[in-house]
């Protein structure tokens, strides 16, 4: 993470169930970084690579179950990684099936 003491207000909207002041940017990195890869816009995406390093983004990615996989097939091929798709928890089959009803 570089030198970042704050979330800007303009990410209020994306962190809806946080109190935003409140919020510490290193133990809550990886839900920040959650909710703007999935929710997020051009400026938002901006605001995180220019914020976190490229290495907090893709731990992210590699361990999040939140993220989905148009989400992380995205990001996958935006930071150009090379590793077997395999090693992210979002690009894994899901755990639930799909119900059937009626």
């Amino acid at each position: 993470m570089k030198n970042l003491s704050h979330i800007p207000n303009s990410l209020k909207t994306l962190l809806w169930d946080s109190d935003i002041s409140k919020l510490n940017i290193e133990k809550n990195k990886k839900y920040i970084i959650e909710r703007i890869l999935e929710y997020g816009d051009i400026p938002e995406v901006k605001w995180l690579f220019s914020n976190f390093e490229k290495d907090d983004i893709v731990e992210v990615l590699k361990k999040s179950k939140k993220l989905s996989v148009k989400t992380g097939n995205y990001f996958y091929n935006v930071l150009e990684l090379n590793e077997p798709k395999e090693n992210f928890e979002c690009l894994k089959k899901p755990y639930t099936q799909k119900q059937n009803r009626f």
